[in-house]
């Protein structure tokens, strides 16, 4: 058994909803026209759509999954601080991306912060076309012109878009509940 990990101890990150203390963003807008299903999507039961939503997934690691073995797969982050809000988040910091962990151990969000990291999604990357997350990811649950959102069985992954430029500016995983 590996012994419990010490982690470093720093300040916020230069991310923004960090700094502010704020949690992330847990929702995107919908309206029903942009819903095809409640259901979420799998390899199996939609041909065109290559994510396995029952099990979606950033950098190796799920949402509610113990924090013990989300360390044992990505190793020690590179810093850490509280999120304080109504439930505290202790937010640990890697090269490119800050993950989120509940006061119960269970990862509760993962966001890519940077075009470098390679979150694990078919090479689907911060910077690439909306028509590159289509045909890496298949097609959107929600699509609202600037947020694609892809509904797995216990997590969300959200996808926003800059309407102008058609560019992916962040990829964030979080619960579904």
């Amino acid at each position: 058994m590996k012994p419990k990990p010490e982690l470093p101890q720093s300040t916020p990150a230069a991310d923004p909803d960090a700094v502010n203390g704020a949690a992330p963003e847990p929702t995107a807008t919908m309206k029903s026209s942009d819903t095809r299903s409640d259901k979420p999507e799998t390899s199996s039961n939609h041909p065109s759509c290559s994510l396995d939503r029952s099990k979606l997934a950033l950098f190796g690691v799920t949402i509610n999954q113990m924090k013990a073995d989300v360390l044992e797969k990505l190793g020690l982050p590179q810093g850490n601080f509280i999120m304080q809000d109504e439930n505290p988040i202790t937010v640990y910091q890697y090269p490119g991306f800050i993950i989120g962990f509940s006061q119960t151990n269970k990862l509760v969000f993962i966001t890519v912060q940077t075009p470098e990291a390679n979150p694990g999604l078919h090479d689907l990357k911060l910077g690439q076309t909306a028509q590159d997350a289509i045909k890496a990811l298949g097609t959107p649950d929600t699509n609202t012109g600037f947020v694609y959102v892809y509904k797995g069985t216990n997590a969300i992954l959200k996808l926003d878009i800059d309407p102008d430029t058609e560019t992916i500016q962040s990829i964030k995983l979080f619960s579904a509940q």
